[in-house]
């Protein structure tokens, strides 16, 4: 045999044994399996990666110590998911249950990374050496503060028992259960064997996080789409990658869950649709009359100061539950579809189309007369054209405009006028829910609706659409507090308006 032949067989010689080596290597980096990072809590995009090619991120090559990790910046992974709240703090969780709770000031030298004597890894150069967590299986993002459609909460009608979110119950309240799915059994050379499946859910520990059981008479639940489901057990909620779901049965009734109202009102915002269908089916002509932002505890305090003299003089109003989220056209389309935000479709505030009937259509189909007075922008669609109003007179408000239209319609036969009246909300979101410019708009508001009622005959509602929290600037609405979601409601016959 020649030179040359036997180079060529050490070369094809070498060339198997690399590749050989190559399927062994491959094969036992492939028996040490890399199991999933999962980042998730208050974020709208949780994700679960597998490997760095998930990321869409730019990934680098760090030294740390005599070990070399792949990894990507951390700060660009938590941008990523979108947190839906504000000033996060990361919990980093291991496999084998350790964790470090970090802040997120500054994430410039914070990596998430990929190593292969650990695994998934934090690393982090300017933090305390306690956040590099080995094995890491979790980074759960924990805002301090949630955006005003996030979160979690537990209220009843007089105030807030518990304000949360994914996040925060990741790092202190869950529990982990069994909840069996199924057995099956199969014979073997004369035995019968006999498997139980399970999953294992992780349920919110709410009970614990309220110190202690519940007391209340009935409780709903409340979905983020505007979803209402009587209250069975605590243990019936699951705390997902990034909200609380609720189940009953074996059936997700709720997937994304904004909390618990405990012992809410019988009335309820799509009551003005009902009560004011089967007046006018009774031949009876109907006034509804929102007052925009106006909150029942508003209500009570400018009754007791006197703020309101006028509807002192009324019926107490009844306490009614709005639908969530607590903002105009949600509640808008609620009061005159008389559906839950979820069916009319209507659960954002971009939405502006129902997907139901409104009350317009509806007298339309039965030959009533019916017209809607509102300012210069229209907040939802109707099957009508509304009475549009402009401020003529430029006061910097179209309240007085409206009271105008709606005072000349009165006297002009509709089985059904509805009228909108905006600046208390404006008021509200300006100098804050209780203030005493706010007060002053609720008294000029007092003062149309006297006006109003004095020269109607029929039947009257007067209803808000949500009432109004303090903030450090003003007021605002739009969460699952007892402010922003109970409001006064009246439903009166024409000797009540006469009083």
């Amino acid at each position: 045999m020649n030179k040359r032949t036997v180079g060529a067989c050490m070369a094809i010689i070498l060339v198997i044994a690399a590749g050989g080596y190559y399927m062994f290597y491959t094969q036992s980096q492939n028996d040490k399996a890399v199991l999933p990072l999962h980042v998730m809590g208050d974020v709208q995009a949780p994700l679960r990666v597998d490997s760095l090619d998930d990321i869409d991120i730019d990934s680098e090559t760090l030294e740390v110590g005599d070990r070399v990790v792949h990894a990507v910046p951390l700060q660009e992974v938590v941008a990523e998911v979108k947190p839906t709240g504000f000033d996060p703090s990361l919990l980093l969780v291991g496999h084998d249950g350790r964790a470090a709770l970090m802040c997120s000031t500054d994430l410039s030298g914070s990596y998430i990374g990929v190593s292969e004597q650990y695994g998934w890894e934090a690393v982090n150069f300017n933090h305390p050496r306690s956040s590099n967590i080995k094995q890491l299986s979790e980074v759960v993002i924990v805002a301090e503060r949630s955006h005003k459609y996030a979160g979690f909460g537990v209220i009843d009608t007089a105030s807030a028992l518990l304000e949360t979110s994914a996040g925060d119950l990741y790092r202190q309240g869950y529990l982990h259960a069994f909840e069996e799915v199924g057995s099956s059994t199969q014979h073997h050379e004369g035995n019968e064997l006999q498997v139980t499946a399970f999953n294992r859910q992780t349920i919110p520990d709410i009970e614990g996080l309220l110190g202690g059981q519940l007391d209340f008479d009935g409780a709903v639940v409340v979905g983020r789409r505007g979803e209402i489901e009587q209250f069975g057990r605590l243990d019936e909620f699951r705390l997902g990658p990034n909200s609380v779901s609720y189940h009953a049965d074996g059936e997700v009734l709720i997937e994304d869950v904004a909390g618990v109202v405990l012992d809410p009102p019988e009335r309820r915002i799509t009551d003005v649709y009902h009560d004011s269908l089967k007046l006018m089916q009774e031949g009876e002509q109907v006034l509804a009359i929102l007052v925009d932002g106006l909150g029942y505890h508003q209500y009570l305090y400018a009754i007791e100061h006197g703020h309101a003299p006028f509807l002192s003089t009324l019926p107490e109003a009844e306490k009614a539950m709005v639908a969530y989220p607590p903002i105009t056209p949600v509640n808008m389309a609620a009061s005159l579809t008389g559906e839950t935000p979820d069916v009319s479709g209507m659960y954002r505030r971009e939405h502006r189309s129902p997907q139901v009937p409104t009350i317009f259509g509806e007298a339309e189909e039965r030959g009533y007369k019916s017209t809607i007075i509102i300012g210069p922008i229209q907040t939802i669609d109707f099957e009508i054209d509304p009475v549009m109003c402009v401020d003529r007179n430029a006061d910097g408000s179209t309240d007085d405009e409206i009271l105008e239209a709606a005072l000349k319609r009165s006297q002009q036969d509709y089985d059904l006028l509805v009228v909108h009246f905006k600046d208390v909300d404006k008021a509200g979101h300006t100098h804050g829910d209780l203030a005493a410019e706010t007060m002053q708009q609720i008294a000029e508001t007092d003062g149309y609706l006297e006006q109003l009622l004095a020269a109607w005959d029929g039947h009257v509602i007067i209803f808000s659409d949500h009432g109004m929290h303090p903030t450090e600037e003003g007021g605002d609405h739009g969460r699952l507090v007892p402010e922003d979601m109970f409001v006064p409601y009246w439903l009166l016959d024409g000797e009540d308006s006469d009083e």
